[in-house]
């Protein structure tokens, strides 16, 4: 049931966005504003809605439906564009301009009651017959809760389909004469060539015979100014009066006539025609060329003559400097150089020369050479003269530098001159013969002085002797590991360590009290005050905390009571506080061995905080608020919740919520079975039929959904694993013992019902069901969530379904495409010779979701409502069962109780049934003895099968069969409440 709430249009404005119908620009939208009021008075903010939408004819007929995701509304303000939103549902796919559009009737809608079911019996509006005002409906979901409003939509909208402007019809816009229209002026507009003047790409074509051009080209617009060749001659040439026999030149500016030569050249060489001239036509040609050769020879910028070698002779040579302005010194490589080499001769590079002489500009000269078989050397000069007095001295690397004497040079040594070798007895203090040289490596030689580790030595300690008891390692850095033959073990060290001995090896550790040995009487430590780090008391009771007293010079035990917490007030004074008052609960959780309960004793609310903030409030009451601090049922969250998957349902579970990811929809369990919740839409408000699972279509009829295919029953919910009941096994299977072989009845399954634990489904593409008892359907369709289809909804979905009568039942068993017309038909007149070959599929029942797309179309076998096959195929079991029907062959009697009345072998009785069924009295797996049972009531049969040619139909009813019959052309369909 709807909530009322406020919805206020404050603003509904119909505007032009823009041109809403162009050839250039698409339609904008019609803005739509209102303001939505909760019964709360909170004018709500909420993002993300999904609004559907529906603009609807005086007479109830769907002009256009549309749907808006993603919508937002602030503060109760909600603004769409009607136009723009995604169509579907019953939209007929108009143009907004089509959907206004007040000039002619308007065809093929869908119409509604006043209920809002469909109105099958309307499909047209004609605006002349009303005022044509239109009417906006919008519904919307806020917290669960669906708001439908209408609206009526007044003239402006009419503006996308202007009747007539300022009194104006569209005739009138252009109309100045016969020919000048608004048609003729779009047709003009729209040529190619007005398309090319506009964009400035138009060539004028080029007039190139004379039939594309009239009258007479002045010379001035590049004509002849004549029609005739000999006016064309007189009007471009000079006069030609008084020039006979001349001939026309021109002087580059203007031309004229001017006399030929007297006497013209007939012939060159004997040639005429286009003369090619050679040497031989000329006479001389050769003599003269050589004349003119030789006296070109040794001239200025002439030609030279050549010796008997081919060279130029040295005579025609005379060159000077200025004739080799560049040649390079490499080019140079025999002879003697004449000419003096100075720094202005000599670029600044590194010479290599084998004497270098330096010449003093007179006669005279230094040489310097390098010596035979040197091993060659640079010398450096210094960058300057020296000093008086100093001289040059290398530095071994050829660097010479100016350096002063010595003052008093050393004239001998030990009284030796010259290459002087010293003695022993030549040094005062060395000593006499006996003493000598220690050695620089190894042992001492003979008469040498020995050194401290000499192997000659007796105990000398080499720096390579390996040392041993406390000590490890070789000289020089031995270290020391033990002491007295104890293992000193510290590796690493720390600040206020020592070194003590723990009864093995020597550690490093701070001494403690218990370090010290021997016996320390009271009497031999002092009381150590606070402020040293001491108690300033003489004795403490055991297993207490220790507390400075009141002063802070000495330490106290302090003892809390049992149940009490050791607690400190603002000035960080100790105390003691009862637990069960302290307010505290503890982190990472607790230990009480018992339920542990955290709230509030009194009737105030319990709150809980996160970063400073109340995230979530529980009321005295036990209303739970999550984002809010006043909840207003048991739980109110302000803000989108998430819901997860679960897999287990069951009857405890009933009412449980989950988020399926598989078909993006919220599902409940109803106690045994996951169902889609689904959205709720239109001006009911019912639940959507849409199952979120392609194995199980249904589709909606009013306050019901109903499987859109005949059900077929399959081992999982889904719709997945095996199927059951799909065909017959054998070719000798008769209508009496339809089906038979174990791969078609599901183990356990009796015909009565009981251990039937399969589902039906509705689903595409799969042979349906058959040989189904009433009950085993009815209970399928119950594992299922749903029910066998009541008898008078069965009529309702069928309505529309086009009856093709006895000739034109055509529609295959296998159906070819769902889009095929002929084999979209109902499927009704496959009747065969035999019951044998009515058994197998290719000659009986087609799989479903071959009957064709068009719902009520006469090649397709689907109803007004989108149900297929309810013509033909299968009869189809509903709701209807203990019905009396036909006529009781032993006669009436009221209250007769018959041991045979039952549908089965019980001895059930019945009262006040006076008629007969055809059934079968195996209530196991079974079919058992099958014939006409007296006083058994009839359960409904609906809608003929494949066989049953012009009788099947919309109103086939079938009352032969009571539900425990079961037969080749018997299957069912499921249906549940919206």
């Amino acid at each position: 049931m709807n909530k009322k709430w406020n919805f206020f249009a404050i603003a509904f404005v119909l505007l032009f966005m823009g041109p809403f119908y162009s050839h250039a620009q698409s339609h904008k939208g019609i803005s739509f504003q209102g303001v939505i009021k909760l019964p709360n008075g909170e004018y709500p903010t909420r993002s993300g809605l999904t609004v559907n939408s529906r603009v609807l004819s005086p007479n109830n007929c769907i002009l256009r439906e549309e749907q808006f995701t993603g919508v937002n509304v602030s503060n109760g303000y909600i603004n769409i564009a009607i136009g723009t939103g995604s169509t579907g549902g019953y939209d007929p796919g108009f143009s907004m301009k089509k959907v206004m559009d007040n000039s002619a009737v308007i065809t093929g809608l869908t119409c509604l009651h006043s209920d809002g079911t469909v109105n099958g019996s309307v499909t047209s509006f004609d605006p002349s017959s009303t005022n044509g005002a239109r009417k906006f409906r919008l519904s919307v979901t806020i917290d669960s809760t669906p708001v439908v409003a209408d609206f009526n939509m007044r003239a402006m909208a009419y503006a996308i389909n202007s009747e007539s402007l300022n009194g104006k019809t569209e005739s009138n816009f252009v109309n100045t004469s016969t020919n000048i229209t608004q048609t003729a002026a779009e047709n003009w507009f729209a040529s190619s060539v007005m398309g090319q003047l506009l964009s400035g790409t138009y060539v004028a074509p080029s007039a190139t015979t004379a039939g594309n051009v009239s009258g007479t080209v002045a010379i001035a617009n590049g004509g002849t100014g004549a029609t005739t060749a000999s006016g064309a001659l007189t009007n471009l040439l000079p006069s030609q009066s008084g020039h006979a026999g001349k001939i026309l030149t021109t002087d580059g500016t203007s031309a004229s006539w001017v006399a030929p030569p007297a006497s013209p050249v007939t012939s060159v060489a004997s040639k005429t025609g286009a003369v090619t001239l050679d040497a031989a036509d000329i006479s001389d040609f050769s003599t003269a060329a050589d004349a003119r050769i030789t006296a070109q020879k040794g001239q200025a910028n002439g030609l030279a003559t050549l010796d008997a070698s081919g060279k130029v002779p040295s005579t025609q040579l005379a060159l000077t400097a200025a004739d080799i302005p560049s040649l390079d010194a490499s080019k140079i490589t025999s002879g003697t150089l004449t000419q003096n080499v100075s720094s202005s001769s000599v670029a600044g590079t590194t010479g290599s020369f084998t004497n270098l002489r330096i010449y003093d500009g007179t006669s005279e000269y230094l040489t310097m050479t390098l010596p035979t078989g040197g091993a060659g050397y640079s010398i450096k000069w210094p960058n300057a003269v020296g000093a008086n007095g100093t001289v040059l001295q290398t530095d071994a690397s050829g660097n010479l530098s100016w350096v002063v004497l010595p003052s008093a040079p050393v004239t001998s040594v030990a009284g030796k001159t010259g290459a002087v070798t010293l003695a022993n007895t030549d040094i005062s203090g060395l000593g006499t013969a006996s003493t000598y040289n220690v050695p620089a490596t190894g042992d001492a030689a003979a008469t040498e002085v020995v050194k401290g580790n000499d192997s000659r030595l007796t105990g000398a300690f080499q720096s390579s002797t390996s040392l041993g008891g406390d000590l490890s390692g070789t000289l020089p850095n031995p270290s020391v590991v033990k002491i007295q033959g104890k293992a000193v073990a510290p590796t690493t060290y720390a600040a206020g360590q020592t070194l003590r001995y723990d009864g093995t090896n020597w550690i490093n550790a701070v001494l403690g009290f218990a370090d010290i040995s021997g016996t320390v009487s009271t009497s031999q430590l002092p009381t150590i005050p606070v402020s040293k780090g001491g108690t300033g008391v003489t004795s403490i009771t055991a297993n207490r905390l220790l507390a400075s007293d009141g002063t802070g010079n000495t330490v106290t035990p302090f003892t809390c009571g049992v149940g009490q917490l050791v607690t400190f007030d603002v000035s960080g004074v100790m105390g003691c506080t009862s637990y069960s008052s302290s307010g505290i609960f503890a982190n990472g959780g607790n230990s009480f061995a018992t339920s542990a309960s955290l709230g509030t004793n009194d009737n105030y609310n319990l709150n809980f905080k996160t970063n400073g903030s109340t995230r979530m409030t529980v009321l005295a009451n036990g209303d739970v608020g999550i984002g809010t601090t006043t909840p207003a049922a048991k739980l109110d969250v302000a803000g989108g919740v998430k819901i997860g998957s679960s897999t287990s349902c069951t009857a405890t579970e009933e009412g449980t919520l989950r988020y399926n990811s598989t078909s993006k929809g919220m599902e409940f369990c109803n106690g045994s079975l996951w169902a889609a919740v689904g959205s709720t839409g239109g001006s009911n408000g019912l639940r959507s039929c849409a199952t979120g699972n392609a194995n199980d279509v249904m589709v909606a009829v009013g306050s019901w959904c109903v499987d859109k295919y005949e059900a077929s029953v399959w081992s999982a919910a889904d719709g997945s694993g095996t199927g059951y009941f799909t065909d017959s096994t054998t070719s000798a299977d008769t209508d009496s013992n339809y089906p038979t072989g174990a791969a078609n009845v599901p183990a356990g399954c009796n015909r009565n019902g009981a251990g039937c634990v399969q589902y039906a489904v509705s689903k595409p593409g799969v042979i349906p069901s058959r040989g189904v008892t009433w009950y085993q359907a009815a209970k399928f369709c119950a594992n299922s969530g749903k029910q066998l289809i009541p008898d008078d909804l069965w009529q309702v979905a069928a309505i529309g379904t086009y009856d093709p009568g006895a000739g034109s039942g055509t529609g295959g068993t296998t159906g070819g495409s769902a889009t095929d017309a002929a084999a979209a038909r109902c499927n009704i007149n496959t009747h065969n010779a035999t019951w044998a070959t009515w058994l197998k599929t290719t000659n009986g029942v087609r799989p479903t979701n071959r009957a064709g797309t068009t719902a009520g179309g006469t090649n397709a076998c689907s109803s007004d409502y989108g149900v297929d096959d309810m013509v033909g195929n299968l009869w189809e079991w509903t709701s209807m069962n203990s019905i009396e029907a036909g006529t009781d062959t032993a006669g009436f009697f009221q209250g007769k109780n018959n041991s045979s009345g039952g549908p089965f072998s019980t001895a059930d009785g019945t009262w006040n049934i006076n008629g007969s069924a055809y059934g079968c009295d195996g209530d196991g797996t079974s079919k058992g003895t099958c014939g006409w049972k007296n006083n058994t009531p009839a359960a409904a049969l609906r809608g003929g099968s494949w066989s049953d040619g012009a009788q099947a139909g919309v109103t086939a009813l079938g009352l032969n069969n009571s539900g425990s019959y079961s037969g080749w052309s018997v299957g069912f369909r499921c249906a549940r409440p919206r």
